[in-house]
């Protein structure tokens, strides 16, 4: 679906796409089962293997188990990186004819292995699709030699829906038009939240959870491709994209620096002004008592993510690790600077320190 020209996101994800071809969809999901159909179309006779992350989301791996497609994990260590050696020694293993990789938490943890990945793609027609959901401002800094760049527009932006594929050649895949049913949940779950926030007496918590649950269950389920939806198509020519990255900048490095100070979790990432997150990430020994004592202050810190199943047999000890301790902070640009203080007050009281 295409973008008119007018608002700053508008302005600023073409740019990004100069020369190249983008997709709206509902879901990051439905870009990367976009970009598995692109595949398939484009290359009838290829081998339906594909290698990916041990630490990833459900929602990753099942577009590929939808098309039928053999999968294969490498490992992911306690830094978020892969060690090139690893990989390189999967793929020979392997003989993928796809590789798919995230960027997580908003910084570039494949630095180490972008040359070697370039130089599969030449030698041996790799595939390489990058997921950007989690650092998206990476789009910028334009270092992927990705095939197919996918990523989740609804989880950055507090859309109903959106995502993205971008390729150097265009898509041409069928949609099932807009996902009606989905979007008319999820923007009255959003509806209800609001008047909740607000202060309304006859809306509670409960009503705009079941909603959304119901909304989440809605796109989790369907097995067909929706476009991106009107709503959201119109919604995005008003996002500032300079300001929401300059204002999660600004509270990841608040974040970051009062980390310095803890003992009670861990930092994995350094981040400074010219990293833009989706979240904030740490590690905490005892997650879910942490997790529950930060939503007692309504802070709310989600887990990303499940151990998908199909990765259980594959994992390494480092990968269980991440699943196991991993917690992700709020920092997006509906927050400010005494917010994020107060985060670290919150962790600083959680041990009395």
């Amino acid at each position: 679906m295409k973008l008119k020209r007018g608002g700053n996101f508008v302005n600023w994800i073409q740019k990004i796409c100069d020369g190249k071809e983008m997709g709206l969809w509902n879901s990051g999901r439905a870009a990367i089962e976009a970009a598995i159909i692109d595949i398939e179309k484009r290359y009838p006779e290829i081998s339906k293997t594909c290698l990916l992350p041990s630490y990833t989301c459900r929602t990753v791996v099942i577009p590929f188990i939808r098309h039928d497609w053999k999968l294969f994990f490498y490992d992911i260590d306690e830094k978020l990186s892969v060690n090139a050696e690893t990989l390189a020694s999967k793929v020979e293993a392997v003989q993928p004819s796809v590789l798919l990789a995230h960027t997580y938490y908003g910084t570039d943890t494949l630095a180490d292995v972008r040359k070697l990945i370039t130089k599969f793609q030449k030698e041996k027609k790799l595939i390489f699709i990058e997921d950007m959901t989690q650092s998206m401002f990476l789009l910028e800094k334009d270092i992927s030699q990705a095939d197919y760049l996918v990523g989740s527009l609804r989880k950055w932006l507090n859309t109903p829906d959106g995502g993205f594929c971008i390729s150097d050649r265009k898509l041409d895949i069928a949609d099932s038009g807009e996902y009606t049913e989905y979007i008319q949940a999820k923007t009255d779950a959003q509806r209800k939240k609001r008047h909740y926030l607000d202060g309304d007496v006859y809306s509670s918590k409960k009503d705009f959870l079941s909603i959304n649950n119901r909304a989440e269950s809605l796109l989790y389920q369907t097995t067909d491709l929706y476009s991106i939806s009107d709503i959201t198509k119109a919604a995005l020519t008003g996002f500032d994209m300079g300001e929401i990255k300059k204002r999660r900048q600004y509270n990841a490095e608040i974040l970051d620096k009062g980390m310095q100070t803890l003992t009670s979790v861990t930092p994995i990432i350094h981040i400074d002004r010219t990293i833009s997150p989706l979240y904030y990430p740490i590690y905490a020994e005892d997650r879910s008592r942490l997790q529950k004592y930060l939503a007692e202050q309504n802070i709310f810190a989600p887990v990303l993510w499940d151990i998908p199943v199909e990765v259980t047999e594959e994992i390494s000890v480092q990968t269980q690790y991440i699943y196991d301790h991993i917690l992700a902070l709020p920092c997006d640009h509906r927050y400010d600077d005494k917010d994020m203080h107060r985060i670290i007050t919150c962790l600083k009281l959680y041990k009395g320190e």
